[in-house]
């Protein structure tokens, strides 16, 4: 399962851009940390961005992921901060664990398989750059 279209943030902008153009598109996102984000931003960063892009755009239909790189550690402390979806890159036996313990607090393990993203490191201008990705990904259905 592919899941929606998948756009990795930096900060508050960049997540404010992605929302408003999904908002105008009609369509579900993923926003998604850089990878190992939870190391050097932290849940509580994560977690507030969140918070503040959701508050922004009430109807966006969004899911935020916090990318924990290879740390089990990170990825519990995210959990245990309330963020709703993680990503980790670990053994089979320690995301099977670490599944189970964020299933139980309300949150969620995602598949940590190859996504295709939009990068917004480098956007000038987020709102165009994920309003133009998405026109083009809606022009090859």
């Amino acid at each position: 399962m592919a899941g929606p279209p998948t756009i990795i943030v930096h900060n508050l902008d960049h997540a404010l851009g992605a929302l408003a153009a999904a908002v105008e598109a009609g369509t579900a996102i993923r926003l998604m940390s850089a990878p190992g984000a939870a190391a050097y931003g932290g849940a509580a960063w994560f977690g507030a961005l969140a918070t503040q892009a959701r508050e922004a755009y009430p109807r966006a239909e969004v899911e935020m992921v916090l990318d924990c790189g290879s740390e089990p550690g990170l990825a519990l402390g995210a959990i245990r901060t309330g963020i709703g979806a993680i990503r980790i890159k670990a053994p089979a036996k320690v995301r099977e664990k670490i599944s189970a313990i964020a299933t139980a607090s309300g949150s969620r393990l995602v598949a940590n398989d190859h996504v295709r993203a939009l990068d917004l490191l480098d956007a000038r201008d987020p709102h165009w750059e994920v309003s133009a990705w998405l026109g083009r990904r809606k022009g090859r259905h």
